[in-house]
């Protein structure tokens, strides 16, 4: 891998090590990746499935989910986790409920790939607020063995999905028929999904994903929220198995004497601070095609099944072998980023006082990278059967 000589931080917050060691570029199996190996054949039908919905993608891999399995033998209640928000650039937890729609898409496909079908109501007991979510139940899902329940051919593709946060291979273009084929694979109720390769939108969405990118790494709250879900060395990877991690000798060496501080913002036009701008313009203008999510409104039901499209859109580019990779700084509602926010609606013809773009995602070809840490599925659970 090509080498560099200081930490930078990269599209969608993610910080990489290129010379101080590189995210995810391990090969070791170790405890906190071991759920992409599968479930145990022999267990509870719904820790089986659940250990599928526990690789969901989901916001700076903070894993949000609660999960009570008390109510009945056939039934769950997935809940969130109140203590895994992300208020700084998500001040309305809308991509904590993303989230939760891949988790129950996931949920819902092991399910059916082991024959049953599943019934998911959402908010059993009321929808949440607009501006936060609560103890409420997101959703309540039961499952019945079904003759008619047929195994989703993308369930195949669950243990091989990544988030590739790499840049791309710039001289290999996309092909039409493989972004046509993820596109319609994330088809939703009441779900637009736009998506172009043609050369001019595709620079202009690069552009606005730098420019989003670097209002984000001017704004300290939200730099200090990615600093502090940062996992430096494969001790502190084992001992969290979630958040963003930084793996090598060197950045481990770095955090321990003290040249990678986690403690404060990079001071304004520190080393630290150029390097974080530098490093988002080749990991942008290398999207050679951008795909899209948009609703009419923006109801907490909306952003679940955003989630469900999103993991769907993502499973399908592993099938195509393309790599999929939301770069959602523009999406995100502070004040910091609102000039962006409204420049990227007028970029995609959409209405900010109608229409919500739900997630914004490069395409493109990379190399293989590592799964992310995840944790141990008995820490979701609030009660063992």
């Amino acid at each position: 891998m090509q080498r560099r000589d200081f930490i930078r931080l990269v599209g969608g917050g993610l910080l990489v090590g290129a010379g101080f060691g590189q995210t995810g570029c391990t090969t070791v199996k170790v405890a906190s990746t071991e759920a992409w190996q599968g479930p145990a054949a022999k267990q509870d039908n719904r820790l089986r499935w659940l250990s599928y919905a526990l690789l969901a993608p989901n916001p700076h891999n903070i894993q949000p989910w609660l999960v009570d399995l008390r109510a009945q033998p056939d039934e769950l209640t997935l809940y969130v986790d109140k203590q895994r928000l992300l208020p700084a650039t998500d001040p309305y937890s809308r991509q904590i409920v993303i989230g939760h729609g891949t988790f129950i898409e996931l949920l819902v496909m092991a399910a059916g790939a082991d024959g049953f079908a599943s019934e998911v109501v959402l908010f059993p007991d009321g929808e949440f607020g607009a501006n936060a979510v609560d103890g409420r139940p997101l959703a309540r899902l039961t499952f019945r063995r079904s003759a008619q329940a047929v195994s989703d051919p993308l369930f195949a593709q669950v243990l091989l999905r990544r988030t590739n946060r790499m840049p791309f291979d710039v001289q290999r273009p996309v092909p039409k028929e493989k972004l046509d084929a993820i596109v319609l694979a994330a088809q939703r109720p009441a779900m637009q999904i736009g998506a172009t390769l043609e050369i001019g939108q595709v620079n202009k969405l690069r552009s606005r994903a730098a420019a989003a990118w670097m209002a984000e790494q001017q704004t300290d709250a939200a730099v200090m929220e990615t600093l502090q879900m940062l996992r430096v060395g494969q001790q502190e990877i084992e001992a969290h198995r979630d958040g963003l991690t930084v793996t090598g000798i060197v950045p481990e060496f770095a955090a321990a004497i003290g040249l990678f501080r986690r403690d404060a913002p990079p001071a304004p036009g520190s080393m630290a601070s150029e390097r974080m701008r530098d490093s988002v313009v080749p990991l942008a203008n290398s999207a050679m095609g951008w795909i899209w999510q948009v609703t009419r409104g923006n109801s907490r039901s909306q952003q679940v099944e955003a989630g469900r499209a999103f993991v769907r859109m993502q499973l399908a580019a592993t099938q195509c072998g393309v790599a999929l990779h939301p770069m959602s700084q523009a999406l995100q509602e502070y004040p910091e980023m609102r000039e962006q926010f409204l420049g990227l609606h007028r970029d995609l013809g959409t209405d900010p006082q109608r229409d919500t773009i739900q997630m914004l995602a490069r395409i493109g070809y990379a190399p293989d990278t590592a799964p992310a840490p995840r944790r141990k599925l008995s820490d979701l659970i609030r009660s063992a059967t």
